[in-house]
């Protein structure tokens, strides 16, 4: 699943994604924050994001010195970013978070990054002036700070990652530019060629919701494990979790559905206003306390994850022999 937002403050955003009590912590084995995109290349950031030049970026200040932003009444106003954010199934998230099987977040993560740079290559646009006219120009380039969490707001697991892009983007000039975004009233139905950045982010969000859903899938079987489907949304589980499990830990989802029947709402931007009309506040986590509790709401259903998780591993070793042998009897025949 893919969600979008727009980033309307660089200091709240600087102190909302690098807040590291509520998610992952180095004793884990995984940072829980990396420098993402060809601008963060160009700019030589790599590794764990620092907070002093995320929240320059934001602020359209690049390492050089130079400023992005229109002027507005003798002040320079830019836009900072967009928070998209990739989901896993909620199965997923319990095996890699409560059974602590870190083949799958290296999964999740490995299918967040290739639905990135596929957005990347099809999204990323800058304004250029050619013959007096303004013209949009496909620039395949974006700069990303990617932050993975791994709790919901109801302090279940959830594995997902927050990617904020930078309004930033180099043109085939070289010059540094804010990335465009559509003139006008933009449509979601709209039939008509989509330009901006954000525009074709959400014009085609099913689309990279389905690539990254697709990826993780592909990843998660290779791990050896077996998969269910959603006839309706076609989302997939982890046929081994039990669905009452998974809605065990769904508390999340059930506050919105909850909200929704009691409004009378449907549809995904209903969803999307009741998700922030009964969120929480976040606050400091007991991790220790919260793996304990976790552990009990699986052993109240009877449910052995170690048990799925060995299976898998034995299931992906199987395939691994099965592929050597295959390999094995191609190179004697040629």
């Amino acid at each position: 699943m893919l969600s979008s937002s727009t980033i309307k403050n660089a200091s709240q955003a600087s102190h909302y994604f690098s807040e590291k009590d509520n998610y992952y912590t180095q004793d884990e084995g995984f940072s829980h924050s990396e420098w993402w995109g060809k601008g963060s290349s160009d700019m030589q950031l790599s590794g764990q994001v620092d907070d002093q030049h995320f929240t320059q970026l934001l602020t359209g200040r690049l390492p050089n010195g130079e400023q992005l932003g229109k002027m507005v009444e003798g002040t320079i106003k830019h836009r900072a970013g967009w928070d998209l954010t990739m989901s896993a199934p909620k199965s997923v998230s319990i095996m890699a978070l409560v059974a602590g099987d870190q083949r799958l977040i290296s999964a999740h993560r490995e299918a967040v990054r290739l639905t990135l740079d596929k957005i990347q290559q099809g999204c990323s646009q800058a304004r250029v002036k050619v013959n007096g006219e303004m013209r949009y120009e496909n620039t395949h380039h974006l700069t990303g700070a990617l932050y993975h969490h791994d709790l919901s707001r109801a302090k279940d697991p959830q594995l997902h990652t927050h990617s904020v892009i930078m309004n930033m983007t180099t043109r085939a000039d070289g010059k540094w530019r804010s990335l465009a975004s559509s003139m006008g009233k933009y449509n979601e139905q709209t039939t008509t060629e989509v330009n901006g950045f954000i525009e074709r982010v959400r014009h085609h969000n099913r689309y990279y919701s389905k690539l990254y859903e697709t990826e993780l899938a592909f990843r998660v079987k290779a791990c050896g494990y077996e998969l269910r489907h959603d006839s309706k949304s076609g989302i997939f589980e982890i046929a081994d979790v039990p669905a009452a499990l998974v809605e065990q830990f769904s508390k999340r989802r059930q506050e919105i559905e909850a909200m929704m029947e009691t409004k009378g709402f449907s549809g995904g931007k209903a969803a999307a206003v009741a998700a922030l009309s009964t969120r929480d506040n976040k606050v400091k986590v007991d991790r220790e306390a919260l793996k304990q509790a976790w552990q009990e709401e699986v052993s109240s259903l009877g449910v052995d994850l170690n048990q799925i998780k060995e299976t898998s591993l034995l299931r992906q070793s199987l395939q691994g022999q099965i592929d050597q042998e295959i390999n094995v009897s191609a190179s004697a025949k040629a």
